[in-house]
């Protein structure tokens, strides 16, 4: 059941910052506006249809809505201003690559944003500790090495413990089938010597 007299507000188009700024914008004010006046539409549109049943049902909806609707309208426009930065940025990268120029892949690495021959030892440092599978994963990946070698050493160590509580376990169940059939053995021996003894 739907009460509301309002229609639905066009889909914004984000080519740029610009137009997903303002699509956010938008969003927000139409959210705040929908649900503030959907205090006094609603239950409107629900006595016209349906009488007074009708009005408390709008009421109730109408009630829910003020708060949703702000609230939500506050998330979809951080959505909506997140997708201008992705317009703005892939027609960067789109323009660049029109004109031939190549941007490089330093600019994603965050070890690289200190370019001093300090830096480029540590570097060099940092690079022997990954193992060469860590750096064909990130190859492949286009995760940083490090990253790549820190998943394979979280890897590792889940593997080893794995193994360590595969190999308690089972030692457990030889310890317990081993007293269990101790347990049969001392019973049937004092059953022996109760049916002696009688």
């Amino acid at each position: 059941m739907h009460f509301s007299e309002s229609k639905a507000h066009p889909r914004p188009v984000v080519t740029d910052f610009e137009s997903g700024a303002k699509a956010a914008g938008s969003v927000l004010w139409n959210g705040w506006k929908d649900g503030v006046t959907g205090i006094v539409k609603e239950p409107r549109a629900g006595y016209k249809r349906h009488g007074i049943l009708g009005a408390a049902a709008g009421s109730l909806m109408a009630t829910v809505n003020v708060v949703m609707k702000p609230g939500l309208s506050s998330l979809s426009s951080i959505t909506w201003l997140g997708r201008g930065v992705d317009a703005s940025v892939r027609n960067v990268l789109e323009k660049y690559k029109k004109e031939g120029r190549h941007l490089s892949p330093k600019i994603f690495d965050v070890t690289s944003s200190l370019s001093t021959g300090s830096n480029e030892e540590t570097q060099n440092e940092n690079h022997r500790d990954v193992s060469s599978a860590a750096k064909i994963a990130a190859n492949i990946s286009g995760f940083h090495p490090k990253v790549c070698q820190h998943i394979i050493d979280e890897f590792e160590k889940i593997k080893a413990e794995h193994e360590r509580h595969m190999a308690s376990s089972s030692t457990k169940k030889k310890y317990r089938t081993v007293s269990f059939s101790n347990n049969n053995k001392t019973r049937r021996s004092s059953s022996l010597d109760a049916r002696a003894n009688s």
